[in-house]
C-alpha cells in the first residue's frame, strides 16, 4: 500500500513548509487571510503518487517530468488513475513503458514554461 501524503502551494507563490502547515491547521480561514492575504480554499494541494523518479525523487500531482519517448509531461489524476499528460498524449502509469526513464524536472506552479 502506498504512503498517503500531500504537499501544498500558497497562492502567493511558495510552498507550504512544516512551519506553515501547522498554522493552516490552527488558524481559521479569516486568520489566514489577515496574516497571509489569501483564503484557505485558495491553497493548492497535490497528492503523492506513490512513485519515485529514476533519481529517487517523489512524484506528486502537478510535477513536470521528462519521460523518454514522450518528452515533458505533467502528472495528472485522470479517469481514476495517475497519468502523464503532454500536449499530444495522455498515458496512464500502467501503460507507461519508460518508467525507468522518468526524471522530475519541475512543477506546474514554478516551471510552467516546461509544459510548452
Amino acid at each position: 500500500m502506498r504512503e498517503i501524503k500531500f504537499r501544498a502551494w500558497f497562492p502567493s507563490g511558495h510552498w507550504v513548509t512544516e512551519k506553515y502547515s501547522q498554522m493552516i491547521e490552527d488558524y481559521t480561514s479569516q486568520q489566514l487571510f489577515e496574516s497571509f492575504g489569501f483564503w484557505e480554499d485558495e491553497i493548492i494541494y497535490m497528492q503523492y503518487t506513490g512513485l519515485k523518479d529514476k533519481n529517487g525523487v517523489e512524484i506528486y500531482e502537478g510535477d513536470i517530468s521528462y519521460i523518454g519517448g514522450m518528452g515533458n509531461c505533467v502528472c495528472v489524476f485522470s479517469h481514476c488513475s495517475w497519468a502523464w499528460e503532454n500536449k499530444d498524449n495522455l498515458d496512464f502509469f500502467n501503460e507507461c513503458e519508460e518508467m525507468n526513464t522518468i526524471k522530475v524536472i519541475g512543477n506546474i506552479h514554478e516551471n510552467k514554461e516546461l509544459c510548452q
